[in-house]
C-alpha cells in the first residue's frame, strides 16, 4: 500500500504536477506518521495487559509474606494458598485450615478433594488445581514442566499428527 501511494507521488512529478505530487508525500507522511504512533501505543498497552494478567502467588521469603511472579518459584519455597485461588505450583501442604481443592483440570473429577497435612496424596497439591476452601501454606516441589500439568503438556506435545483414514484414502 506505501509502495503505490510513493509511485503514484512519483507519477505526478512526472506529469508535472508539482502541486498534485506534494500533496500526496504529506499525505503519506502523515498516514505514516498516525500509523507509527498508534502502533507504539498498542504495543504499550499489550505489554501493559501481559504485566497485569501475569499470574502472581504469595511467597514466604525471609519470615515475610511477599508477592511474586509465579515463575519465580523454587523448588523449597513456602507459598500461601487461599480460597480461590489457582495453585502455582507442585507441593506438600504443610499447613492447613479445611482446605479442599478441585482437581479436575488432573483427575476430571468434579467433586472437591479435603486435603490433610500428610506426606502421602492426601498431602499433595498439584499446579492448576483450584482452592476452593480454607487456607493452606504448601512447599513447593516441582515448577514448570517438572509439575504434574507439565508432564502433561510435554507429552501432548510429543504425541504427532497422523492422517485419517479417510485422508489416506483420497492419497
Amino acid at each position: 500500500m506505501f509502495l503505490l501511494l510513493v509511485a503514484a507521488a512519483t507519477i505526478y512529478f512526472i506529469l508535472g504536477e508539482l502541486g498534485e505530487g506534494f500533496f500526496m508525500l504529506g499525505a503519506i507522511v502523515l498516514v505514516s506518521t498516525i500509523s507509527l504512533y498508534q502502533d507504539q501505543r498498542s504495543r504499550k498497552a499489550l505489554e501493559a495487559l501481559a504485566k497485569f494478567t501475569q499470574a502472581k502467588a504469595r511467597a514466604i521469603r525471609n519470615n515475610a509474606v511477599v508477592e511474586l511472579p509465579s515463575a519465580d518459584l523454587v523448588v523449597g519455597d513456602l507459598v500461601v494458598v487461599n480460597e480461590g485461588e489457582l495453585l502455582p505450583a507442585d507441593g506438600q501442604v504443610v499447613h492447613m485450615n479445611d482446605f479442599a481443592v478441585n482437581e479436575s483440570i488432573l483427575t476430571g473429577e468434579a467433586f472437591s478433594v479435603q486435603k490433610t497435612v500428610s506426606e502421602d496424596k492426601q498431602g499433595k497439591v498439584y499446579r492448576g488445581s483450584q482452592a476452593v476452601g480454607g487456607l493452606a501454606v504448601v512447599r513447593v516441589t516441582a515448577v514448570g514442566s517438572n509439575t504434574e500439568i507439565g508432564r502433561i503438556g510435554i507429552s501432548l506435545a510429543a504425541i504427532g499428527s497422523s492422517r485419517s483414514p479417510l485422508e489416506q484414502q483420497i492419497t
